[in-house]
């Protein structure tokens, strides 16, 4: 259990007043190389399914050092950037539709 309550709080640090601590290095470290995975795994089989072996508790974090995976959070993701936003304004107009949280 230590490892996943580790996983769940481990970035509250990261957020302007939280009490308790202050960013370490590996705080940043840890913050960095997860952001790249996350962006690795828009393109890439290994980043993805070791972020999600990860985050189910299927395998310790230490999957996410798995050479495929390392390898693709190194390269980044192999997807071009975005050249306009995700969705056109009708599309996120049906989506404001569907939502049922009164928001």
């Amino acid at each position: 259990m230590d490892t996943a309550w580790t996983m769940a709080v481990g970035q509250d640090v990261l957020y302007p007043g939280v009490r308790g601590g202050r960013r370490s290095v590996a705080d940043r470290a840890v913050a960095a190389y997860s952001r790249r995975m996350m962006k690795a795994a828009t393109g890439s089989y290994a980043a993805a399914s070791a972020i999600w072996d990860v985050t189910s508790m299927r395998t310790p974090p230490t999957r996410m050092f798995h050479p495929a995976a390392f390898l693709a959070a190194l390269a980044g993701s192999p997807l071009p950037p975005l050249a306009r936003a995700p969705m056109t304004p009708g599309e996120r107009e049906v989506l404001r539709g569907l939502d049922r949280t009164g928001v």
